[in-house]
């Protein structure tokens, strides 16, 4: 097989992998969001990124390569008018797929950030601003920098367990099943809002970001979680990850005759206004 009829293979079956891969992503993200299941939608997300950097991202690079040096061996003019359709066209579809790039990474970072565990998250905070800090001082060859890129975002976004997506099993499966067979309009106060969105569960206004950092910095206290408690709607009370837990006291009060429907062994607990 010579050199030209093997390039142009390769350029035919890349073009192949980067339109398909772009419109089955699209199609089974756009069935995912139109199901409105949290579970479903974080875990259509979560594939259309590792799909994004196995198939589209290679497929994206080798195609103008390719074409580039096709044109070269065939001794065609750059200028072409059909290849300054092309040019135009390649970009234009570029810059439609960077928004959806960033759309998908979004939704799987969010989701990933929801079932984060503090010891995690303080690792992340203490290996990033240094490392940034390394980066700055050595100034490393940029193509190093951008192997890592793509090395480390789909391992950590594909294969850590942290940002693991699928549908949980065990003591949260059945947090979801006892969530999901509370009263329809029901709300839920909690600390871990993914396992909420997953029982289709909506919580109130402002306690949809139960983060330490939020907590830290005063935004959201016993008195909110107390208020938010006292509205008839509000029908569970999870203090699950332990963000709560400086507040126990005030909130002991406000959930005093509340059954207690689950534990972890750890602190954790789910309980429900009687009635509901």
């Amino acid at each position: 097989m010579s050199a030209y009829v093997l390039v142009k293979t390769l350029h035919i079956l890349s073009a192949t992998l980067l339109f398909g891969t772009g419109l089955g992503s699209a199609f089974y993200m756009w069935r995912a969001d139109r199901s409105r299941d949290p579970a479903a939608i974080a875990f259509a997300a979560h594939n259309v990124v590792i799909a994004d950097w196995l198939f589209t991202l290679p497929a994206i690079v080798f195609q103008p390569l390719s074409g580039l040096w096709l044109v070269w061996y065939l001794d065609v003019s750059l200028g072409e008018s059909w290849l300054l359709w092309t040019y135009g066209l390649y970009v234009l579809a570029g810059i439609c797929w960077l928004p959806v790039v960033w759309l998908a990474t979004t939704v799987a970072v969010l989701i990933a950030a929801a079932r984060l565990e503090p010891g995690f998250t303080r690792a992340v905070a203490f290996v990033i601003p240094p490392m940034a800090l390394m980066v700055a001082q050595l100034r490393p060859d940029p193509r190093l920098v951008l192997a890592f890129v793509i090395v480390a975002i789909p391992f950590q976004l594909g294969f850590n367990p942290v940002a693991d997506t699928q549908r949980p099993d065990g003591l949260d499966a059945r947090v979801i099943e006892v969530l999901t067979e509370m009263p329809a309009g029901a709300l839920v106060v909690t600390d871990e809002p993914g396992l909420a969105w997953q029982a289709h569960r909506d919580m109130p206004a402002g306690l949809t970001d139960p983060s330490y950092a939020r907590i830290a910095a005063g935004y959201l206290t016993a008195d909110d979680l107390v208020a938010a408690l006292r509205r008839p709607e509000v029908c569970a009370y999870m203090d699950w990850s332990g963000r709560f837990r400086p507040f126990a006291r005030e909130v002991g009060a406000a959930v005093a005759g509340w059954t207690m429907e689950l534990t972890d062994g750890r602190g954790g607990r789910l309980l429900i206004r009687p009635g509901c």
